[in-house]
């Protein structure tokens, strides 16, 4: 294949049995599958995720999202009665969010819809995209009205194999990590759902610092790339934080010999986002676009764990720049082949 195929959509798809779409985690956090992939001799591992500390070595540094999942999707009715969902997107300001709805008919600028007989948002404006503008007409703190009221934000495609059967009290614990902080992600940073405490501190006592970070994941993130020359894809902005004391840790790191591992793509997002050639990474708060895929010359990290992702996302793009694509598709069909469970509730991999 000459480069331009490295850019072409088509490369970036691969077949999946249906049966191997996680819908439901594993019974444990960290008794999901582990495949570990060597970037240096191009071999496979199948181990479990509690077998992760034995590839970590000291002065090495894990990059976890502190981020925390809201419950985003909320069901109330508009004035006829109607039932209306309201998706809530990102925060706008303190009175003003970016949604999406659904609901039977046309809503239009100026429509309320309720929740509990009470008025709760009002349409402000309906943008380009097709998501609207709304404000709230509650007097409760959002998220915590979301979290009393509202379900966890799962995927489409796992409402969708769930059926009838889509709502699950253990949601609310699982699609969320144990180390989630702040507010904000409308889906989780799948990577660390595999982590437990124990895990954490097991990691720990081994010498292997675990520095922090947030990246809200945005909606845009189950966004398709639909060009077929992928160059030509537009990426969603996502907003983060990279703190001084992370930054410090991670140049520490790196000057002992460690290996920088990010927890998921979204760690790796940032810590790329904010590095410079110049003087290698900073502190910084703001939004990203960064699309990363083949041709990528990564500035910080040195290994990933991450889930297996859907074909033709940007996500699988991301893998493919950090061990080539013809890699990562050996190793999903290693996965299929092997009976690993895929998507946000599937198994993980760690590339080293």
């Amino acid at each position: 294949m000459n480069a331009a195929d490295e850019f072409r959509l088509s490369n970036y798809d691969y077949d999946l049995p249906e049966e191997l779409i996680a819908k439901s985690p594993s019974d444990k956090r960290d008794h999901s599958r582990l495949l570990i992939i060597d970037k240096k001799t191009n071999e496979f591992q199948n181990q479990h995720f509690y077998d992760l500390p034995n590839y970590l070595n000291k002065n090495d540094i894990l990059v976890v999202n502190e981020t925390k999942v809201f419950n985003a999707r909320i069901y109330g009715t508009k004035k006829t009665g109607g039932k209306a969902e309201v998706f809530f997107i990102k925060k706008l300001n303190d009175d003003q969010w970016e949604v999406l709805t659904k609901c039977a008919g046309k809503i239009k600028v100026g429509d309320v819809i309720y929740f509990n007989e009470q008025e709760f948002v009002r349409i402000d404006e309906i943008l380009d995209n097709g998501s609207r503008i709304v404000s709230l007409l509650i007097s409760d703190e959002i998220f915590d009205f979301l979290q009393k009221n509202g379900e966890p934000p799962l995927p489409n495609y796992i409402l969708k194999q769930r059926g009838e059967d889509c709502n699950n009290k253990n949601d609310c614990d699982r699609y969320q990590t144990v180390y989630a902080k702040e507010y904000g992600a409308v889906a989780a940073p799948t990577a660390g759902l595999h982590f437990t405490d124990e895990i954490m501190n097991q990691i720990i006592d081994q010498g292997i610092e675990v520095v922090k970070m947030i990246l809200h994941v945005g909606y845009g993130t189950f966004a398709p790339v639909k060009k077929d020359d992928i160059r030509d894809h537009q990426m969603h902005s996502e907003d983060f934080l990279l703190n001084d004391i992370t930054v410090q840790k991670i140049k520490e790191a790196k000057s002992k010999g460690g290996r920088i591992i990010a927890v998921g793509t979204t760690s790796g997002r940032t810590l790329e986002s904010c590095a410079d050639t110049a003087d290698f990474l900073k502190s910084n708060k703001g939004s990203t676009n960064i699309f990363i895929y083949p041709g990528y010359e990564f500035k910080v990290i040195d290994g990933m764990i991450t889930n297996f992702h859907l074909p033709k996302s940007s996500l699988i793009m991301y893998i493919a720049a950090l061990i080539g694509r013809e890699k990562l598709l050996k190793a999903y069909k290693h996965a299929i082949d092997n009976n690993y469970r895929f998507y946000s509730y599937g198994d993980a991999m760690l590339i080293i």
